[in-house]
């Protein structure tokens, strides 16, 4: 065991010899001394685009932008348009900055080109991550639906790697796979990329004993994903019996954090590795949060409580914060909260940051948070929103940011110019197979991603469902929150401007 150990640590150190990021673009200045807020005269929220709209559901997206080439943006999402008529992972790519984009299907699917997914019924739950070397990482869940062995695999964890900014996902490697579903069930898995070795990791949630025990796991790989380190346990019964939901970044100095919720305590718990993912601080709890409930009022779709998070390694005044974003209901309606670490985790602000910004309790729900952080290191938002219907039932989408590390979220842009039904989501489709399963489905979670000067937010939108169709379609939208040079020089006061709540 000792011999295996330090061959790969060797094998990771050579890893990081041979990987040779290119620099990232230079971060734009600012003026001290001025106020910096988003330049909101740029805004293009009004208009929203498609990324699919087959006539049967997609839903769950996540994004992710090129941070060599901010016009390469990437978006991937469940999606049931392909010849097996199942849920697949397609991608979807731009190289122009959004003007244009392809819809592809990562490989593996029924009736298309083989891969190691071959044999699986059902692909999954995207998480995406760019290196500085033009390679883009996809991660996903890959299961067949019934409970009997399937040649020696039931379910598994992958990821695909495109070398060519998106266009292909060529390459796919196996993570994880277990036999039998009931026995052992590979979910919710996250990614992250290491910018300064080229590392992949990958955490999710290993359900045991007929899904009784929930383990929380790390993978890495160190040589571009084509092999992964066997299942490294992050938080397991000894620590954390009820854990699900795990969130995965790194920070530049390459120390590994994770977050999840343990459903037993309704907390967010939090564990972090210095080692590359070989071993992990103490697991404990760092926030309290009163979870949502799983339907929402005036809702058949679920709506599962679950954090995200994001670093700071801007290099800026609040460089190696971290925050973390969840749906809460302390106040009798949902509202998204942010908590901030400003010591890489060791303590965490116990005044929560509300970041929706109309009255509490006013009896509208905001949920699904998606978060990343600008070069500017302002944090940015996206979330399903019910404040714009007055019976507090159909959705819209909603961008917020801040400017201060995360202390204020005056702006809030209402982003989708549509509001929807997500009841009428996925009908008869995802769920026709459960107990009353004539349900809506939007998904569990949305994607945002950014540059230094656009936002570009995804998500699950059943505008165009009627009440028997069940379809759901992926929508997106570009938000521009700085001067087109990407510079925060010639930005004003939003607030003097148009006060707060805009």
């Amino acid at each position: 065991m000792a011999v295996l150990l330090v061959a790969i640590t060797v094998l990771a150190g050579l890893s990081a010899m041979f990987y040779r990021p290119a620099a990232p673009p230079a971060r734009p200045p600012g003026r001290p001394g001025i106020p910096i807020w988003p330049y909101i005269d740029n805004v293009t929220n009004q208009d929203n685009f498609p990324l699919s709209t087959g006539p049967r559901p997609s839903a769950e997206t996540h994004a992710m932008v090129n941070p060599r080439d901010p016009k390469n943006i990437v978006a991937s999402s469940n999606d049931m348009n392909n010849p097996s008529q199942d849920t697949w992972l397609h991608y979807y790519t731009t190289k122009d900055g959004g003007k244009t984009w392809s819809d592809k299907i990562v490989p593996g699917y029924r009736g298309g080109p083989p891969s190691v997914l071959t044999g699986f019924g059902t692909s999954c739950d995207p998480a995406i991550g760019f290196d500085l070397n033009n390679n883009v990482y996809l991660a996903g869940v890959g299961y067949n639906r019934h409970t009997y062995v399937h040649t020696g695999r039931a379910n598994c964890i992958f990821v695909a790697r495109s070398s060519d900014g998106g266009d292909n996902f060529d390459q796919v490697s196996i993570v994880h796979q277990s036999m039998f579903n009931q026995m052992q069930f590979n979910d919710k898995e996250w990614l992250a990329v290491d910018l300064q070795n080229g590392n992949v990791y990958v955490t999710w949630t290993i359900f045991s004993a007929g899904n009784l025990i929930a383990t929380i796991v790390c993978s890495r790989s160190t040589d571009q994903g084509r092999t992964w380190t066997r299942p490294n346990k992050i938080a397991d019964l000894t620590a954390d019996l009820g854990a699900q939901g795990s969130f995965v970044a790194v920070d530049r100095n390459s120390t590994v954090h994770v977050v999840w919720r343990d459903f037993n305590t309704d907390a967010v718990h939090y564990s972090r590795s210095t080692d590359f993912g070989d071993s992990w601080s103490a697991v404990r709890p760092v926030i309290s949060m009163v979870p949502q409930p799983y339907n929402l009022p005036n809702g058949t779709y679920r709506t599962p409580t679950m954090p995200v998070m994001a670093i700071d390694s801007t290099g800026g005044p609040h460089d190696g914060s971290i925050y973390v974003a969840w749906n809460d209901y302390s106040t009798g309606d949902s509202d998204i909260l942010l908590a901030v670490s400003r010591d890489l985790g060791e303590t965490w602000n116990e005044t929560y940051v509300r970041v929706n910004n109309d009255t509490a309790g006013n009896g509208a729900d905001q949920f699904f948070p998606a978060m990343v952080l600008s070069d500017q290191g302002w944090v940015h938002l996206m979330f399903y929103d019910r404040r714009y219907d007055p019976n507090h039932t159909l959705i819209g989408v909603t961008y917020a940011v801040s400017v201060d590390g995360g202390q204020n979220f005056s702006i809030n842009l209402r982003v989708g110019n549509t509001l929807f039904d997500g009841n009428l989501g996925g009908r008869a489709y995802w769920t026709e197979m459960l107990p009353g399963g004539d349900v809506g489905f939007v998904g569990d979670y949305l994607g945002i991603a950014a540059n230094n000067n656009t936002a570009f937010l995804t998500w699950c939108d059943c505008r165009n469902a009627g009440p028997e169709d069940g379809n759901s379609d992926i929508y997106a939208s570009m938000v521009v929150f700085a001067d087109q040079k990407g510079s925060v020089n010639d930005t004003y006061n939003h607030l003097e401007k148009y006060g707060p709540g805009r």
